[in-house]
């Protein structure tokens, strides 16, 4: 007969398993190591982790790259490896996981927050309609948006990643990343706030910028929840702090010295006014639904010409079956 487990809990671990076949001895499980004896062991004994050694602490301590926090662990680091020896970032330190690096060492492409479709939607209107613009009269600019920009040599944490930054005359070659101690200062930079980023874009970020003293900085928030009126300027003078730009006189715009434009946000969405005709720059979708509509009418000519070219034909045709029919019947001269 089978015993119930349950009914002896002292020796819970010697009573017959169920499923068991009656008549047969069931394997006996011995007690817990560690438990002294004469003690009736637990039926669940818990077991606390190992303590982790300060050089696994180490590794496995948050680093903080272009803003975000990644986590190390070296024996998941993208190392690289050139005549056997391993090559660590830029500031001596294993390469961290999952996370891109230039020639030199510094980290080109890394996780990042989730910022939202209405922010990205932002910022490929900004850079779409000022890389059409530096395209015709900066073509030596490099415009880069999300790109990692760092500001001192060998300094991984001295980085951040511009949701729209813009050089003059450095070139407009592909980077992996932006050094300013090799280019230059940028002239402009532009951030979207989001849930995720608007307490960097307004905090240690913005002291970045006016410490680096970049001549314009401008924060956009079409949903106006931290920014009254949707957008802020800032344009360094001659001391070492920004002073906000002020909206045109009578206006809700404000204007740029970098670029002959002018900012707002307008029923939740950023426009870019051309300072001198007062034109909104189009999006990239209205520029697509005009280029669809035109490309619509231009068949719609096309069509008609196709038509009217085959009306004529035919009715060329026709004149000349009755003009061979005439001369058969003698009505009409060979030479008429």
């Amino acid at each position: 007969m089978v015993t119930n487990a349950l009914e002896d809990t002292a020796f819970a671990w010697a009573e017959p398993s169920a499923g068991v076949p009656e008549g047969r001895a069931p394997r006996k499980r011995e007690p817990s190591a560690g438990v002294p004896e004469g003690r009736t062991p637990r039926k669940c004994e818990w077991r606390l982790p190992p303590k982790r050694s300060a050089a696994v602490r180490a590794r496995l301590r948050p680093r903080r790259i272009n803003g975000c926090a990644v986590a190390i662990d070296q024996e998941l680091s993208d190392l690289r490896v050139v005549n056997g020896d391993v090559l660590p970032a830029a500031d001596g330190t294993p390469r961290l996981p999952y996370v891109g690096y230039d020639d030199d060492g510094y980290p080109c492409s890394a996780p990042g927050p989730v910022e939202g479709q209405r922010h990205d939607l932002e910022v490929q209107y900004v850079a779409y309609s000022l890389r059409a613009w530096l395209g015709e009269h900066h073509p030596e600019a490099c415009l880069g948006s999300d790109l990692g920009f760092y500001w001192r040599r060998g300094g991984l944490k001295r980085s951040t990643a511009p949701d729209i930054m813009v050089a003059l005359g450095v070139g407009n070659h592909d980077r992996d990343s932006f050094k300013m101690w090799e280019e230059r200062r940028p002239e402009f930079v532009l951030e979207v706030l989001s849930n995720n980023t608007y307490k960097a874009d307004l905090g240690w970020r913005k002291r970045v910028y006016q410490m680096l003293r970049i001549p314009e900085h401008w924060l956009i928030d079409v949903t106006g929840k931290r920014l009254p009126g949707g957008i802020v300027g800032y344009r360094h003078a001659h001391g070492r702090r920004y002073r906000p730009i002020r909206a045109r006189p009578g206006t809700d715009r404000f204007a740029s010295d970098v670029f002959p434009f002018d900012f707002r946000v307008r029923n939740g969405r950023l426009e870019i006014v051309n300072a001198r005709n007062g034109e909104v720059l189009p999006r990239h979708d209205e520029l697509l639904q005009r280029h669809a509509e035109v490309q619509r009418r231009h068949d719609e000519v096309e069509r008609r010409h196709r038509e009217e070219q085959a009306g004529r034909l035919a009715a060329e045709a026709e004149v000349a079956r009755l003009q061979e029919r005439l001369r058969q019947a003698g009505l009409l001269n060979g030479a008429d």
